[in-house]
């Protein structure tokens, strides 16, 4: 069951450590979407965005996927695409944050098809924000031509969820007895 409290911060104090840690997802984000920028469609980036919101919060992971999004852009070209791809991600991280209530969701299997079907998704919103700022007569055409590297997003992020699932969920773990630890959020 969706509550409103699900839709803001757990802890809406606002604090230095908070904050800390969304500037440092995002400069590693940044740094980490560099060396894949070259490959088309491969990036380990929708995967990590996707375990933010599951490990942190839906809040946290959309804040930082469009501030990594917007900060990369500076360097790999800024253009009408950046707005689309703002919308994508939000969206996808949003339907993985309604998915991830699910009981089934707590397979590694069931996570990992679940990244892929939102990297396909991902692809088709995409297409339809460049079919309409395009104006392109047909999306179908658009999309089909577009497809064999909405797959390959759609298994680069099959593959990444496999490899970092179970890291990401012990890094959690350790992230949550040292704020345990260090509770004092008075710097």
């Amino acid at each position: 069951m969706v509550k409103k409290s699900d839709f803001i911060w757990k802890n809406t104090k606002l604090t230095v450590r908070k904050l800390t840690l969304i500037a440092m997802t995002i400069a590693l984000c940044s740094v980490i979407r560099f060396p894949f920028s070259y490959l088309p469609n491969i990036t380990p980036l929708t995967t990590i965005y996707l375990l933010i919101c599951l490990n942190i919060g839906l809040s946290e992971a959309i804040i930082i996927a469009d501030m990594t999004i917007i900060a990369t852009s500076v360097y790999l070209g800024m253009g009408y695409w950046v707005v689309g791809q703002l919308l994508a991600y939000s969206l996808i991280i949003f339907l993985y944050w309604l998915f991830i209530k699910i009981d089934i969701m707590k397979f590694l299997i069931m996570q990992a098809i679940l990244c892929l079907i939102l990297g396909l998704i991902y692809g088709i919103v995409i297409s339809m924000f460049e079919v309409f700022v395009l104006q392109i007569s047909s999306f179908e055409i658009y999309y089909i031509a577009g497809l064999p590297f909405d797959l390959m997003h759609g298994l680069g992020n099959f593959l990444f969820m496999i490899l970092v699932f179970r890291p990401a969920r012990i890094l959690k773990r350790q992230f949550n007895s040292l704020t345990r630890f260090y509770n004092d959020d008075s710097v």
